[in-house]
């Protein structure tokens, strides 16, 4: 069993690299992830998780732009995707790729912010998503 969450950095470490400025990072961030792990066998859920994506295993039929198409073809239904400029865990080639397939998305990128823009500021994004929205 990996119990490397356990050390003493494992979430903040792991954060660092998804936060747009790792300096921003605060001890409140680090425990709102860590919470999570308390409970017993986690860790499974989210080493499946990882081994689906890196081996390229989507069990949706289409795979992710089949479910992506699904969404932006329901009713009343409208798609914003926000993204980090900084965010090293979605590569930007791969934003390129979704903007191609889905040109009437709705895209916005969040300068200097990693993976998740929404933990990193919340008020800039509700902002802007707001104004999006609105």
């Amino acid at each position: 069993m990996y119990l490397g969450y356990r050390t003493k950095n494992f979430w903040r470490n792991g954060l660092s690299q998804a936060w747009g400025d790792s300096k921003r990072l605060s001890e409140t961030d680090v425990l709102r992830f860590q919470w999570p792990s308390v409970r017993k066998n986690w860790e499974k859920g989210l080493l499946c998780f990882t081994k689906s994506r890196l081996l390229g295993i989507c069990t949706y039929p289409g795979g992710d732009f089949g479910l992506l198409q699904d969404v932006v073809d329901m009713p009343n239904c409208r798609v914003v995707i926000a993204y980090g400029s900084k965010d090293a865990v979605v590569p930007f080639k791969q934003i390129q790729k979704i903007q191609q397939r889905f040109p009437d998305i709705t895209y916005i990128s969040f300068e200097g912010l990693g993976h998740d823009p929404f933990e990193e500021n919340p008020d800039l994004f509700v902002r802007n998503i707001s104004r999006i929205l609105s």
